[in-house]
């Protein structure tokens, strides 16, 4: 499943969040971690003389250097093998670059907060990893509080086409290895099916959807339940994963679009927009 996994820090709070779960998800599967600082060259160049601009790169090594090693160290902390490594560019960029370079299985990144000195480093970063990566990405939101990074509750969201099946396939393993249980969850778009065949057909694909994800989170040693919803998509996983205290939603992304795919693409980022919850997303590749 995770082999090694890629975790992108700005050594502030925005990333302590990812940083922690990164390092559990290795811990948990045995993947060897890779701590990667990104100097945003493009927007040092706003504003800043050539002059000083060579002193705040300095800095920003600097800096760098410090933030990669302390990942390095909680992860020897933990016996987690870390590759510290230091890149500049654009930084989704440079993470997507790097990920691809080096066959990384995972990223684990936060979002929410902007870094010192004004670099955008999270948030639009982490929303076009999200949408671009080619493997599982993980969103933990920055704040005060680091989410529980133990997941004994996940939340599952299907849509019956092909875009959630590698979804289907991590998080089974995922939660086989966290012993925890997984709550599959469709949801019927009430905008677009308020009664009527389409709104049985829709049903039906759910439930068997649903049923087949059941099926093989069993298969892979894990235990669940199935969930029909209706409603809006976003709002009913979200208000979901709030009553049933998920620790973990997990979904695919960027699948097909069309008059009953709503699970996918822009529903996988409203959610990563307004969660609390930790967000784990899975790339249909089948489009490219």
């Amino acid at each position: 499943m995770f082999d090694s996994i890629l975790i992108p820090t700005d050594g502030g709070k925005a990333t302590a969040g990812a940083i922690e779960h990164g390092l559990r998800i290795a811990e948990k599967t045995g993947a060897t971690v890779h701590a990667l600082y990104v100097i945003d060259t493009p927007q040092l160049q706003v504003g800043n003389a050539d002059e000083g601009l060579s002193t705040l790169v300095d800095l920003l090594e600097t800096e760098g250097q410090r933030a990669t090693a302390a990942v390095a160290e909680r992860g020897r902390e933990r016996g987690i093998d870390v590759t510290e490594a230091m890149t500049s560019g654009l930084p989704f960029r440079e993470i997507l670059d790097y990920a691809e370079e080096h066959d990384i299985d995972g990223i684990s990144m936060g979002t929410g907060h902007r870094g010192r000195i004004e670099r955008h480093f999270v948030g639009s970063t982490a929303r076009k990893v999200n949408r671009l990566a080619r493997v599982p990405v993980l969103t933990v939101r920055a704040g005060d509080d680091v989410p529980t990074p133990e997941y004994e509750n996940v939340l599952l969201a299907v849509d019956g086409t092909q875009g959630s099946e590698r979804a289907i396939e991590v998080c089974a393993a995922l939660a086989a290895a966290y012993d925890a249980f997984v709550h599959v969850v469709y949801v019927v778009d009430s905008r677009i099916a308020r009664s009527g065949s389409l709104a049985e057909l829709m049903e039906s694909e759910g439930n068997e959807a649903c049923a087949d994800a059941v099926s093989r989170v069993r298969s892979a040693g894990g235990d669940a339940r199935r969930e029909l919803l209706r409603g809006r998509p976003a709002e009913q996983l979200l208000d979901y994963a709030e009553e049933h205290d998920i620790d973990l939603l997990s979904m695919g992304t960027h699948g097909r679009t069309g008059i009953d795919r709503f699970v996918m693409g822009s529903v996988a980022e409203t959610v990563i927009r307004r969660s609390e919850t930790p967000v784990l997303t899975v790339r249909d590749l089948g489009e490219e």
